[in-house]
């Protein structure tokens, strides 16, 4: 930051780290009230729970979710007289139900009560009921960091006060923890006859402690520390495998779980022997441990202070040891190693599946746009590991070649045709990308361009079908197996490198398809028909306008005419066509980058108009739209910018000096630079990995 300036702002740390007397907290500032006191009997101190609340969490369900948990457990409490007191936590949706016992509840009992709860209803978040020491939560009234306040919902503040002074017995928690677990037993989701361990440390929750079934999971890898005293697995360091290293570089769309995401990362270093300073080098660009560096909000997701920084990286590495301690490196291998072989199956299934539908698929007029757009979903699980991911519109228009908008129609014909299903939908107006995941079925629309997806194949030589994601059943021979990732992942790779070629906005992307099946080995006039489903007038049309290009030739014999592909890059063949057009994609690239950022920053400022004039003051003057600023990255692209956006003199939004701006921030022209090189060279443009690219070849350089 250049000096005397002011400092961008900051989120409120995630975490307390100092207690105050009642009377010297600030009522603007968010708090957390500790949930246990020490109660003194014969002489002993022991720390007793006077509050067992139920925290519902939005991020673990949604809010109707949330709404059913916390109205079942309010329900329960009733059944065994323990008051309950529902209060809206935030402007998240989350809610906490107050439970009181001002006899004091003995630590073993609330955390019987926060197992099963945890067990029954997965948006509670039981961790402030573990540790009678730390365990704390915000009470009703307190600030929350993200505006707003903690608010009852249907009790007055003296019902309130009068329920919690009131409160239950200890029995009644008993009670109530018994009955949970007794639920949660003939539910499946805990074992029958276990109960919280005593003894079990106050520090690892119970996800990591025990496993789906609620029994314990000891301890089975050792565990040591480095110079600095950080936990480490005692094991050697091994290269991280292909699908850690894709989770690592998977950059998160703003509604994923970014923490959950970002603790299989950690465990995957942790598994390979990674050092805690290894972590810490790693999440300062990482794209995977975006949770590490900043914190959702309402308008985005924000830098965290330093001090937040560190200390949760340290929390954070600190559990994914004690998780990995305690998975076999047997069982973790395999686990790993299974969940990618089979999503490699599955994607391979769907790929199957695509080629084997009818040809009328894809040689309708939309159909290029289609088969390249589900194949670029299919590129984008295997890069992350997920069969369910983020679909932004501007990336998927750059892996396939072409715009924006038209890659948001590909999808939505995809999706409606059954090929892909909304796991999470978009939110235009929350600027969400939405997530998608491969469908098993759908319901048809009486729309007449609507064509069903295959779900199914047939054994070529007995017919019998196929089960998805399986290698075959053809009980003569052993069947072959599905591709491996690696080469799933390269063979998507050539396909959309082709796609993105300039020379295709020239001819039409129909042309890319039959050029296609020349590379692939169809020489003839009827053998090219019959590989791309285009009639033979077409068919020879598009190899007469390759042929113009320098993409295919031809040959005359007493078998009759052959084509044949020449090896004249894409990006020659596009200047060949239409001067300019060679680095079209590149163009984009680079334009979906600026776009991003300005949406962002948009975003920001809408955010910022709409928080009360109180609080704009509590937050400080914001630097001007043209100030001069250190950049703050966020992976390895720029943060949310910080400063005002941009306004004419009359006071409205000036859109096209925030596009000027972004491109200066954002290095545009190096960036566009650097992808027209990628396509000269053959290579796929990814607007995710471009300036991670381009520093990596600056640095080899």
């Amino acid at each position: 930051m250049i000096p005397g300036r002011r400092r961008p702002r900051t989120l409120w740390a995630q975490g307390y780290r100092a207690t105050r007397p009642l009377a010297e907290v600030e009522a603007s500032r968010p708090v957390a009230m500790h949930l246990a006191r020490i109660f003194t009997d014969r002489g002993r101190r022991a720390e007793r729970f006077v509050y067992a609340p139920g925290d519902f969490d939005t991020s673990r369900g949604g809010r109707a979710a949330v709404e059913r948990h916390a109205a079942e457990l309010a329900e329960f409490a009733a059944e065994y007289d323990i008051p309950a007191v529902v209060a809206e936590s935030g402007p998240s949706g989350g809610l906490h139900v107050w439970m009181a016992s001002p006899e004091g509840i003995e630590p073993v009992t609330v955390r019987r009560f926060a197992r099963a709860a945890a067990a029954l209803w997965p948006t509670f978040d039981g961790t402030p009921l573990y540790n009678p020491i730390s365990g704390a939560l915000r009470p009703p009234g307190s600030a929350h960091r993200h505006g707003g306040r903690a608010r009852l919902r249907s009790h007055t503040l003296a019902q309130a006060i009068e329920a919690l002074s009131a409160g239950a017995p200890a029995a009644a928690f008993a009670a109530l923890a018994e009955a949970l677990e007794t639920l949660a037993v003939a539910r499946g989701q805990m074992a029958e006859g276990e109960a919280a361990d005593p003894e079990h440390s106050r520090d690892v929750p119970p996800s990591i402690a025990y496993d789906e079934r609620g029994r314990t999971r000891p301890v089975v890898r050792p565990v040591t520390t480095d110079q600095a005293g950080r936990v480490r697995l005692d094991t050697p360091r091994a290269p991280l495998a292909a699908h850690a290293l894709a989770a690592v570089r998977r950059r998160l769309a703003q509604d994923d779980d970014h923490s959950a995401h970002m603790h299989r990362v950690l465990c995957a270093l942790a598994a390979a022997g990674y050092t805690y300073d290894d972590a810490a080098t790693m999440a300062r660009t990482a794209e995977g441990l975006e949770y590490l560096r900043t914190a959702r909000t309402p308008g985005g997701r924000q830098p965290r202070a330093e001090e937040d920084q560190a200390a949760t990286l340290a929390r954070a590495w600190w559990l994914a040891v004690q998780d990995e301690a305690r998975t076999p490196a047997a069982v973790a291998q395999q686990r790993d190693a299974h969940d990618y072989a089979q999503l490699a199956a599955t994607v391979a299934d769907l790929l199957d599946r695509a080629e084997a539908a009818e040809a009328a698929h894809w040689t309708r007029q939309s159909g290029p746009a289609d088969l390249t757009c589900l194949r670029a979903v299919a590129w984008l699980m295997l890069q992350s590991g997920s069969a369910a991911v983020s679909a932004p519109y501007r990336r998927i228009g750059v892996l396939i070649g072409y715009h924006a908008s038209t890659a948001g129609q590909a999808l939505d014909r995809l999706i409606r045709d059954g090929w892909l299903r909304w796991e999470t939908a978009p939110l235009p107006e929350a600027r969400t990308a939405g997530r998608v995941a491969i469908a098993t079925q759908h319901e048809c629309t009486d729309d007449e361009h609507h064509m069903c997806a295959l779900y199914t194949l047939a054994d070529t030589d007995t017919g019998e079908i196929i089960t998805p994601g399986q290698p075959g059943s053809d009980r003569r021979r052993t069947p072959p197996g599905p591709p491996s990732a690696d080469t799933l992942r390269s063979h998507l790779t050539h396909q959309l490198t082709h796609a993105q070629g300039g020379v295709w906005h020239t001819l039409g992307h129909h042309h890319a398809r039959t050029h296609t099946a020349i590379q692939e080995g169809a020489q003839t006039l009827h053998q090219l028909s019959q590989a791309t489903g285009y009639t033979l007038g077409t068919t020879a049309e598009h190899i007469e306008d390759l042929r113009r290009v320098g993409l295919a030739t031809s040959t005359r014999s007493s078998a009759g005419t052959r084509v044949h592909a020449m090896g004249r890059s894409l990006w020659e063949a596009a200047e060949r066509a239409e001067p300019g057009t060679g680095g079209r994609t590149a163009r984009h690239a680079a334009a979906a980058i600026v776009a991003a950022y300005v949406a962002d920053w948009w975003e920001a400022e809408v955010s910022w108009c709409r928080l009360p004039r109180k609080e704009k003051r509590g937050r400080g003057r914001r630097p001007e739209a043209g100030q001069q600023l250190i950049p703050v990255q966020r992976g390895d692209r720029p943060g949310v910018d910080p400063r005002a956006y941009p306004r004419t003199a009359a006071g409205a939004a000036d859109h096209r000096r925030a596009r000027i701006l972004a491109e200066a921030r954002t290095q545009a022209p190096a960036i566009e630079a650097y992808a027209q090189q990628l396509a000269q060279r053959g290579q796929l443009i990814d607007p995710s990995a471009l300036v991670r690219q381009m520093a990596a070849d600056a640095a080899a350089a």
